[in-house]
């Protein structure tokens, strides 16, 4: 089995792609090689050409990019990252600044990514551009929040089979938080309590307080619930459906 890099980086997105469609993973591995080129501001014909033979594939309508757009991205990631060498040495000389290396850093990081988008094998594009695009924002949750979401719109377009797999990533996802919320839920009630009996509080704030501790847990089990009830109609509306 293979140990993809991003099991480490992310292993809630990792998840998402090995059990995603592999059109659902080309949709992934577009969407995080554009988030990556757009926050480190990569702008040239090479990225917007590597960039449109994703958007392509991602909509089923294009094959794997053509040898010499994979050529000139090499090419580019290896002038980038003689610029990062050279601003790297300029920063031990004192003579810029230190976001000036992670700009240069996150520029060949991203260029990277959209190279791996391009990979043949839809899990190893989605999942090697996911790691290079995270490690290129220094924070997996713009990264995660950008493929998720355009994997759910995919799905959601896609017939009740993908809609059903949103759904189930939707409950999955407020099973998991549900814990967290609860917990926080019960330390907000119990400071309430604690307070109130050395400093009298209005009832007023303790409804609020313990409202809004008790928002999330509700918020999350009202979703689980409407989910589990969208997941019945689903199933009863595959179920009606003619065999061809």
């Amino acid at each position: 089995m293979t140990q993809w890099r991003l099991a480490g980086a992310s292993p809630g997105l990792l998840a998402e792609i090995e059990s995603a469609d592999e059109r659902g993973r080309r949709v992934i591995a577009a969407t995080v090689a554009h988030a990556a080129a757009a926050r480190a501001g990569l702008d040239n014909p090479t990225i917007t050409r590597a960039l449109a033979a994703l958007d392509e594939r991602a909509e089923g309508a294009g094959g794997p990019a053509d040898a010499v757009t994979r050529e000139a991205l090499e090419a580019l990631i290896e002038r980038l990252d003689e610029e990062y060498v050279g601003v790297r040495e300029r920063y031990g000389a004192g003579e810029v600044r230190q976001a000036q290396v992670a700009n240069a850093q996150e520029r060949v990081r991203a260029a990277t990514a959209v190279l791996l988008a391009l990979r043949d094998d839809g899990l190893e594009a989605a999942a090697e551009a996911g790691f290079e695009a995270i490690e290129a924002a220094g924070n997996p949750r713009p990264i995660e929040t950008e493929a998720i979401t355009a994997l759910e719109a995919y799905e959601t377009a896609g017939g009740p089979e993908l809609t059903m797999r949103a759904v189930r990533r939707s409950q999955r996802m407020s099973l998991r938080s549900m814990p967290a919320y609860a917990g926080i839920a019960l330390v907000g009630i119990a400071g309430v309590l604690i307070i109130d009996q050395f400093l009298p509080l209005p009832i007023w704030l303790q409804a609020l307080v313990i409202g809004v501790a008790l928002f999330g847990v509700v918020g999350d089990a009202a979703n689980y619930a409407l989910c589990a009830m969208r997941i019945n109609a689903l199933q009863a509306e595959m179920a009606s459906e003619p065999d061809e």
